[in-house]
């Protein structure tokens, strides 16, 4: 079981914001694994929510994060951890992906998206079922962060295009039933991608 901490944000701490949901990030001590941590405490602060830190140790760490993801609102995870140093996308995000019991965020991309210098949100609407979700997911965190929102919609076929639209973005906001599009975003996004997950 991997080894967690929980962190109450600033405004819990002070008691100016109560703590309105918790999110966790899975770090293991990589560079992608310190950018997700850095998108994490960033977005915790933003919403006043509890931050919960999942060290990703031993040989499977892929329950874990599941487990994680059942007691909160948001996952977060880098692109490729310590295991994965090559260049491509790591082993255990398209499982975490698939199938987090909430929302999941893959950090990867330009440290400027990262950081939340764009201002924009991008939300990618492919015509599925998961649209609603996906538009509900995109505004809520484009408002938390006083960020611009951008919507693009796109077939399955357009993935290509649809994410090289997001180079100005501070984040990408796709549905897990995106198919081919969600695996795109998820190898190539110059920004962190926001998994909707099945409603």
């Amino acid at each position: 079981m991997p080894a967690t901490v929980v962190v109450r944000s600033l405004e819990a701490r002070t008691g100016t914001r109560r703590p309105c949901a918790r999110v966790a990030v899975g770090i293991d001590g990589s560079y992608w694994g310190d950018m997700a941590l850095t998108w994490a405490i960033r977005h915790a602060s933003a919403t006043g929510a509890e931050l919960r830190v999942v060290n990703r140790t031993g040989t499977d760490p892929l329950p874990g994060l599941l487990a994680a993801s059942a007691g909160s609102r948001l996952l977060v995870l880098g692109c490729r951890g310590e295991q994965h140093r090559a260049f491509g996308l790591g082993a255990l995000v398209l499982p975490v992906a698939r199938s987090a019991r909430c929302d999941t965020v893959v950090v990867r991309g330009l440290w400027s998206s990262i950081a939340g210098r764009q201002g924009l949100v991008t939300a990618l609407v492919s015509g599925g079922d998961q649209a609603t979700a996906v538009l509900r997911a995109a505004t809520a965190i484009a408002k938390v962060h006083g960020s611009a929102l951008q919507v693009l919609s796109r077939p399955d076929g357009s993935a290509l295009d649809a994410v090289a639209h997001a180079t100005d973005s501070d984040i990408l906001v796709v549905g897990r039933d995106a198919g081919t599009v969600m695996r795109f975003a998820l190898h190539h996004a110059p920004c962190p991608v926001l998994v909707v997950r099945q409603r």
